[in-house]
């Protein structure tokens, strides 16, 4: 892990590094949290520096205020900032990571063209900054990813990198407390980047989408649902329309759920009693609010989504079919969504396995860790609408509205469901067209969901 030091403030009344314990306060800390990851092998890591100070050229000509060369799968490191000025400074924190044999850590220093402002780190290294306000007495974390796409791509002293393109690097805290600074908090759109980034480099390949078979339509009955990100809308040429949530669900969302005391375990009849025995009720788990929810059972999804105005993916066409839905691929709303509306493709991102675009546990890849939904950037659908939605190859396995229940089994457990895509802990199962089916019952901490929708008129 990245060594938190304590340091004189970088630039007059900005910042320090925690190192030490502070005086006992009834108040939360001042803080910001910079958590660090990669998408690289670790193995290919050479070093991390990160540097705290003022946006602009100064913070790219000063010394780093902490080095690591440790990283442990995908995470890169973690270090604490507090204020030793006023708790509402802005403050700039540049992250750049030395990937390969050639990246050494006096390689990944900023150089300057006469005939251009932009710094350039040279091949190998990936520049990611932050600039940011203080919360006053309110912990913040950011999480900064360290990606592949923006390997050796130069962006200007205020700018940073995402998926391949380059944006501005402040952070609205104004719309983001806890771990919820992420880059799609930043002022002009880092998801919009993620989301424009298109596919992996051999696309070109892929057959042309047609966008008038699958148009997503925007505003239009696929709206946010409880100040969560808007659905995705599809309407498919002669079988009917259908939204779809752009992330899997989360743990944060599923709190707010389990803690509305007005909510009601609303489920069809195969969630009964005697099936579902003495499995217990989930309760809100605190510190993984950007986590996917797991260890859930179908049962726990389906009222979930039911309660958020929406419902897990169903037939497209046929969403009051209720929990015996269609399991024909192409007419499954989930599947349809995955494989980009045609059959031809095996993965979100096309026909051919992209190793580490997707939190798929590979050999030597750069999984086996459950990821916050969207953090793999390049792991979405191609072509419009499409490539707004995200991991549904990998990270957590997810359930869909498809049950049947085996009446005349004398095994009360006998009740299927399907769960689909694969998860961040195996390297099988993880194609669009993939499924596996487990009891109503039955939890997993790599099985979750996300939610569809009908379009409202």
């Amino acid at each position: 892990m990245l060594r938190p030091l304590r340091v004189v403030a970088v630039s007059v009344g900005l910042a320090g590094i925690v190192g030490v314990t502070g005086v006992a306060s009834c108040l939360s800390p001042t803080e910001i949290t910079v958590v660090v990851t990669t998408d690289f092998d670790c193995s290919d890591l050479h070093h991390v520096t990160i540097t705290v100070g003022t946006l602009g050229r100064a913070l790219e000509t000063s010394p780093p205020t902490s080095v690591s060369t440790t990283c442990t799968a995908g995470n890169a490191g973690t270090i604490v900032v507090v204020p030793s000025g006023s708790k509402s400074d802005l403050v700039a924190i540049k992250v750049v990571g030395g990937f390969g044999k050639t990246a050494l850590a006096e390689d990944c220093t900023a150089s300057f063209d006469a005939s251009s402002e932009v710094p350039s780190y040279g091949a190998g290294c990936i520049v990611a900054r932050r600039a940011l306000r203080y919360a006053p007495h309110t912990p913040l974390t950011v999480p900064i990813a360290l990606r592949a796409a923006c390997s050796g791509v130069p962006c200007g002293e205020t700018e940073t990198c995402v998926s391949g393109a380059c944006v501005s690097a402040t952070i609205d805290t104004s719309d983001c407390a806890g771990a919820g600074c992420d880059e799609c908090k930043l002022v002009d759109g880092g998801c919009a980047a993620k989301s424009d980034s298109g596919a992996p480099s051999d696309a070109s390949a892929d057959a042309p989408r047609d966008a008038d078979s699958a148009a997503p339509i925007a505003d239009s009955g696929c709206l946010g649902s409880k100040g969560w990100p808007a659905m995705t809308r599809f309407d498919v040429g002669g079988q009917g329309s259908f939204c779809i949530d752009p992330y899997e669900v989360t743990q944060g969302q599923f709190n707010a759920y389990l803690n509305d005391s007005n909510r009601v375990f609303d489920v069809p009849a195969v969630c009964t009693a005697e099936k579902l025995g003495t499995v217990p009720s989930p309760q809100p788990v605190s510190g993984k609010d950007n986590l996917p929810v797991a260890n859930i059972t179908w049962c726990d999804a389906w009222s979930y989504c039911k309660w958020a105005g929406k419902r897990l993916c169903s037939a497209i066409g046929h969403a009051d079919a209720g929990h015996a839905a269609d399991d024909d691929l192409i007419t499954n709303e989930w599947v349809y969504a995955c494989v980009n509306g045609q059959l031809d493709d095996s993965y979100p991102y096309g026909n051919v396995y992209q190793r580490g675009t997707c939190n798929i546990l590979d050999d030597g890849g750069p999984s086996g860790v459950l990821a916050s939904p969207g953090a793999y950037a390049n792991c979405h659908g191609i072509g419009a609408g499409f490539g707004q939605i995200f991991d549904m190859s990998g990270n957590v396995a997810e359930m869909d509205d498809w049950a049947t229940d085996y009446v005349d089994s004398p095994d009360a457990s006998a009740s299927r469901v399907h769960t689909r895509g694969g998860a961040f802990d195996y390297n099988f199962l993880q194609k669009c067209q993939d499924r596996f089916p487990h009891a109503v019952f039955q939890t997993f901490a790599d099985v979750g969901f996300r939610c569809c929708a009908d379009v409202s008129p």
